[in-house]
């Protein structure tokens, strides 16, 4: 296991985070937000909003990240050739998902 990988399981202490070994690499797999959700919703305390980075790439290894807030469906990775096309193919993915 690489140093990072013990800096962030030690940061977020071990039960949030989970590794696994596999041919030499080390991966991780922190909490989901029901499982949070779950632990930590508290009424009048604590407020658990749910969402998530929606990333996609250009050929040229150009990312675009978009962050959506209060929704619970997640749809793939997009591809583009440029970031605006990325971008544009999110917002329309994003109100195909979640009209209404």
């Amino acid at each position: 296991m690489n140093q990072r990988v013990k800096e962030i399981r030690d940061k977020h202490v071990r039960q949030r985070v989970r590794t696994i070994t596999v041919g030499g690499q080390t991966f991780v797999r922190m909490k989901p937000y029901s499982e949070l959700e779950a632990q930590f919703a508290e009424s009048e305390r604590f407020l658990m909003i749910p969402g998530y980075e929606q990333a996609g790439g250009c050929p040229n290894d150009q990312q675009v990240h978009v962050n959506f807030i209060n929704v619970r469906e997640v749809f793939p990775y997009l591809t583009a050739e440029t970031p605006k096309e990325i971008l544009e193919r999110t917002f329309a993915k994003g109100l195909e998902a979640y009209e209404g």
